[in-house]
């Protein structure tokens, strides 16, 4: 009997319960901390629209009328979360118009406990000591990223799930050699690649891996062949959806996000926001502690990734070595990607590549030295967990922007305009969509509220894409910070509801401050309105809400 095959004295079943319920003790207290309670923002309610949506999803890629383009990979998870949430919505589980935060989130949380227990499990099978695979699994489960793309009801949290367990099944398949685990692993792969195009950058870093394996070993192992397996049904998925995707590319302004990236500002957000959320969240660790500890935490993480690159490698299993070299393979292609080609967000579009890194690590610990440092990046990820809890709190404002206004004045006297931010160079409809959401589709049986847009004062309520917002270029982005005050005055004259609130990002961006002053003293001035209340809406975007009442005829 070989080693590797020696059997590994079974746990104390109580133990193994403790440890798999405290491997998920980081989840536990950022939800008690108020990370639970957080509303959700644009891309959340955008992606639970799109779930039941064929003709939302083609638009959304300026492709409407198309019946492929609602297939694409980017809508792959909303018709997994549609099929996970059914069951969860029938049995009465959770109430979609009273929870609905819950139900959008249910499945990126389930994903992050199993990729959480996944870890544990694994590495007490193969390696046991359970206080050690214990502590592996806490690596995962108390990085910021991980939680808070666990409370984001997007696919980023399920699809590193996926990317671990490939992981998982590769090193298995490394090990069995037998059909059915190539197979699986195969599989997986595809369902992976059709999940996130940019785990391309994982299928890459795999093949090149298994190209230098078997150029060192001159010949193609079974550990090759696994690599292979897991690889080349991903990328031949990934690479025909891109040729389709160019084919019909329309000539729409490109998203600005998508513009290529600095090399400084992407290598900045890889390594800040292992430990610091993505960039609109980040702010919530900046305390002099709160910077300490990431800067503590990224030192940690740099060592013990240094260590388990170092380990042993065998040639007769893809081990903790192996996938550690391929994540950092993985993370510096990302890099290069974004810098060279674009279509590149920071921060959330690295999150699988970033969870088969600390799942390699975790796969690694192996000495006393490792073992401690590890001990010591669990303990300052637990220090980062209120403002960890405080980041996923501030992704979004609407349902308490929402909950203010349904306070303070009644649905049939109440009507809402709304100014888009233009902070990165395109106007996001946070509020206009978001607002609508919490104002009037949690509320179909009664009176709906009307939201209109700033500068033309349309009313935008049912405006449930994005796409106009985000690929009209520098005329959109002009017209959007226009102020158009004869039009201001017609509506104030027209205006029938005596309660009018307007919202607004606070950028601090100039034309947009002079449009809302425009637009306030034409309604205090003109319509006959008086200021009764302002208020400051922390959250993403932080936001000015102004309370105006028409005065009372003499």
């Amino acid at each position: 009997m070989s080693a590797r095959e020696i059997p590994r004295p079974r746990p104390n079943p109580i133990g193994l319960l403790g440890a798999l319920v405290a491997v998920l003790a980081p989840l536990a207290l950022v939800g008690y901390l108020g990370a639970g309670s957080a509303s959700l923002w644009l891309d959340e309610i955008t992606y639970y629209r799109l779930q039941g949506d064929l003709a939302l999803r083609a638009a959304e890629i300026g492709r409407s009328g198309s019946v492929i383009a609602p297939y694409f990979a980017n809508f792959f998870f909303c018709d997994i979360q549609r099929v996970f949430q059914a069951p969860l919505v029938t049995l009465g589980l959770i109430r979609p118009l009273e929870n609905p935060e819950l139900l959008v989130r249910a499945l990126p949380l389930a994903a992050f406990v199993a990729t959480a227990l996944l870890i544990v499990l694994w590495r007490l099978r193969r390696e046991g000591d359970l206080l050690t695979s214990l502590l592996g699994g806490l690596l995962f489960a108390g990085a910021p990223i991980f939680l808070f793309y666990a409370f984001e009801g997007r696919v980023y949290a399920f699809v590193s799930f996926l990317a671990v367990a490939l992981l998982v099944l590769l090193e298995k398949a490394s090990r069995s050699g037998r059909v059915g685990s190539l197979v699986l692993v195969a599989a997986l792969s595809v369902v992976v690649a059709r999940l996130h195009l940019w785990t391309l950058c994982l299928f890459v870093s795999l093949l090149a891996w298994g190209v230098v394996e078997t150029l060192r070993r001159r010949r193609v192992t079974p550990t090759v062949r696994a690599v292979l397996a897991s690889s080349l049904p991903g990328l031949g998925a990934i690479g025909l959806e891109y040729v389709y995707m160019k084919a019909t590319q329309p000539a729409d302004p490109l998203f600005r996000l998508f513009e290529k990236q600095p090399l400084s500002r992407t290598l900045e957000q890889t390594v800040l926001s292992i430990f610091s959320g993505p960039g609109q969240v980040q702010h919530a660790f900046m305390s002099p502690q709160g910077v300490l500890f990431v800067v503590l935490c990224i030192a940690l993480l740099g060592v013990l990734a240094v260590a388990t690159l170092r380990a042993p490698h065998s040639a007769e299993i893809f081990g903790a070595a192996d996938a550690a070299a391929v994540a950092a393979g993985a993370i510096a292609l990302s890099v290069a990607l974004a810098v060279g080609f674009g279509y590149f967000v920071h921060g959330r579009y690295q999150v699988p590549l970033f969870a088969a890194l600390f799942y390699a690590v975790a796969r690694g610990l192996t000495t006393r030295r490792e073992r401690l440092l590890a001990l010591l990046l669990v303990t300052a990820e637990f220090v980062l967990l209120p403002q960890t809890a405080a980041a996923v709190q501030a992704k979004s404002n609407n349902g308490e922007i929402a909950r203010l206004i349904l306070a303070k004045s009644e649905r049939s006297t109440t009507a809402v305009i709304v100014q888009n931010g233009v902070v990165s160079g395109y106007p996001a409809p946070h509020h206009v969509i978001g607002l609508d959401f919490y104002l009037n589709d949690l509320h179909p049986d009664e009176t709906p509220i009307p939201i209109y847009e700033l500068p033309d004062l349309r009313r935008a309520n049912g405006e449930h894409g994005t796409y106009r917002y985000f690929n009209g270029g520098e005329p959109l982005l002009g017209r959007t910070l226009e102020i158009p005050v004869e039009r201001f005055r017609a509506w104030a004259a027209s205006a029938e509801k005596p309660d009018v609130w307007v919202v607004q990002p606070l950028w601090r961006l100039k034309p947009s401050d002079q449009q809302v002053a425009a637009l306030l003293e034409v309604l205090v001035g003109d319509g006959g309105y008086e200021g009764t209340e302002r208020f400051v809406a922390p959250g993403y975007p932080t936001s000015q809400v102004v309370h105006l009442r028409r005065r009372a005829s003499l």
